[in-house]
């Protein structure tokens, strides 16, 4: 294993890594370094990609994901058109309704005065015995 001040980074200007890591493979080292640049991968003897890579990536990272926000927007606005046709449909269907109930009152009031029958020439049921008939 090499020892720590081995292991150290020569930062030249805007924070570039310019040193070689000799390291074990495969070991992911958690880095305190300024922007876009917190974890690698190190493999044994190669050197550490640069930062303006890595930002490069993160730029087309930020496009993508703004254009994706606002087809989003677009599928929200048509929903709302569909709602509102459906209710002028509801208010049509309970205008028929209100006719229906109309004529059925109509139809009762003309049955009631059929049943109404005259008592001319009947008699009595309580006076039933009195040969005298009912006065009309």
């Amino acid at each position: 294993m090499p020892s720590l001040t081995a292991l150290l980074f020569a930062f030249h200007g805007g924070g570039r890594p310019e040193a070689i890591l000799l390291w074990p493979q495969n070991l992911v080292l958690s880095l305190r370094l300024p922007g876009a640049l917190r974890k690698f991968q190190v493999v044994h003897g190669e050197r550490i990609l640069d930062l303006q890579k890595n930002k490069n990536k993160n730029k087309n990272k930020n496009k993508k994901k703004k254009k994706k926000k606002k087809k989003k927007k677009k599928k929200k606005k048509k929903k709302k058109k569909k709602k509102k046709k459906k209710k002028k449909k509801k208010k049509k269907k309970k205008k028929k309704k209100k006719k229906k109930k109309k004529k059925k009152k109509k139809k009762k009031k003309k049955k009631k005065k059929k049943k109404r029958a005259s008592l001319c020439g009947k008699l009595n049921p309580a006076v039933d015995e009195a040969p005298e008939p009912s006065i009309c």
